[in-house]
């Protein structure tokens, strides 16, 4: 696990800071005045001269409230394949803080990114036939869009991503791999990521006490124990997607016809996909298909029960949960 955007906010009292704020806002362009009734903020995506990575930084002088979105890698590196360790991401804290002239460890945390890219056989578009729809989509809708699949929170503040770090950033940079490092081209770079979009959320992950009101702060972010936490957090969500979509036809034991016809039907089931059988669901459910909600867990009960009883994890997967589970985490 590593971080790979964070985003915070802190009010700046000392209005001997303002100079060093805008100062560090300038440096690289002009920034933007940008208006919330008729106060104003000034906001600018910032330049590190060095590395030629960018981070946005926002300051109103009427509310006193900066904010600081970064990714750690893209600012130290100019690229965002690769990964800084969470040393490095603490170094980089302190570079911004004498810019800044301003103290930011005791910043809160408003959205915090924690991903792995580890090195797969496949792209990302082999795996996410067999990563499956939560049982109930109240919690996560699932969502595939070209090779990218994302859970999204209905009910909680946060995503799950898989998508192909080294597409994504062509992509971006119009087909055109400038900021990817030599040796990482042609590279299956997997990533799941797991997005906090809540400083609720992310407090509570942190394992932070409700009944001190608690407030996830930045110099959080390095310290062990709570870097344990957000570790454990990031696997055990990714455990926690379905995966058992292989079925076999396995005629052992049975000994009346009725039970050869279901073991065909479930084989069969198996043969058309998993993940095909939960859209096709979806689609009976936009449809009006089914009149009672109970329609619908009816047939998601007969169909899909069948693969968590008997269901398989297919090579793939088991490839993916390897490279995943035995990443490490990365303290350089």
């Amino acid at each position: 696990m590593n971080y790979d955007y964070i985003e915070i906010e802190k009010e700046v009292w000392d209005e001997q800071a303002d100079k060093y704020i805008f100062g560090f806002m300038n440096a690289t362009g002009h920034f933007h005045h940008d208006y919330t009734g008729n106060k104003y903020y000034r906001n600018n995506n910032v330049k590190n001269l060095s590395s030629g990575g960018k981070c946005k930084i926002s300051f109103s002088p009427h509310t006193r409230k900066l904010k600081v979105s970064i990714c750690p890698s893209k600012w130290a590196t100019g690229q965002n394949v690769e990964l800084i360790g969470i040393d490095s991401t603490l170094k980089l804290v302190g570079d911004l803080e004498n810019e800044l002239a301003v103290e930011l460890g005791d910043a809160e945390i408003k959205q915090l990114d924690l991903t792995q890219r580890p090195f797969t056989d496949c792209n990302v578009g082999a795996y996410t036939p067999f990563i499956c729809s939560f049982p109930h989509n109240r919690v996560f809708s699932r969502l595939m869009f070209y090779d990218t699949l994302t859970y999204k929170g209905n009910s909680t503040p946060i995503s799950l991503t898989f998508y192909d770090k080294v597409r994504q950033t062509k992509d971006k940079k119009g087909n055109k791999s400038v900021d990817i490092p030599s040796h990482l081209t042609g590279k299956n770079i997997t990533t799941y990521e797991v997005r906090l979009n809540s400083s609720k959320q992310i407090a509570k992950i942190m394992n932070l006490k409700e009944e001190q009101n608690p407030k996830p702060e930045l110099n959080f972010l390095f310290q062990d124990e709570i870097v344990a936490h957000l570790d454990t957090y990031w696997r055990k969500s990714y455990q926690s997607i379905p995966k058992l979509t292989d079925i076999g036809f396995d005629l052992s034991g049975v000994t009346e016809g009725k039970d050869v016809i279901k073991a065909i039907q479930e084989f069969s089931n198996a043969q058309l996909g998993r993940t095909t059988i939960e859209a096709l669901i979806k689609i009976a459910d936009d449809s009006g298909a089914f009149k009672e909600s109970y329609h619908k867990s009816y047939a998601r009960k007969v169909l899909l029960k069948p693969f968590e009883q008997k269901g398989k994890k297919n090579s793939l997967i088991e490839e993916l949960d390897y490279k995943i589970m035995n990443s490490k985490i990365n303290w350089d």
